[in-house]
């Protein structure tokens, strides 16, 4: 084996790994903290931020971060549901889950 084989990236594994991640998320199984700043907050900030920096391009990241919020919705209301501190941020999720979906489909018309 030479050393470029030792350090071959497993596609099959990553892929298997991303979308448990996305059915436990869809599930509801993740938990409020994770789901919004890191799920939500984090990847969609991203995605703004490269559909700024490739211009025309960027419009590919723009429709990615739209769809990505969109779908987000029901994993932050699910996981506010199972959220186990003060009730006052679960509420706040989801108003921001309902401000989220008013988001996306406002941006889309």
């Amino acid at each position: 084996m030479s050393e470029y084989e030792n350090k071959s990236f497993d596609f099959d594994k990553l892929k298997g790994q991303a979308e448990a991640k996305v059915k436990a998320l869809w599930a509801g199984e993740v938990s409020l903290l994770e789901t919004f700043w890191i799920y939500y907050f984090g990847v969609v900030a991203g995605l703004m931020i490269l559909s700024s920096a490739f211009g025309v391009l960027g419009i590919i990241f723009y429709l990615a971060a739209l769809g990505w919020a969109g779908f987000m919705v029901k994993p932050i209301w699910l996981a506010a549901d199972k959220y186990p501190g003060p009730k006052h941020w679960a509420t706040i999720a989801k108003v921001m889950a309902v401000l989220i979906g008013i988001s996306v489909i406002a941006s889309i018309f």
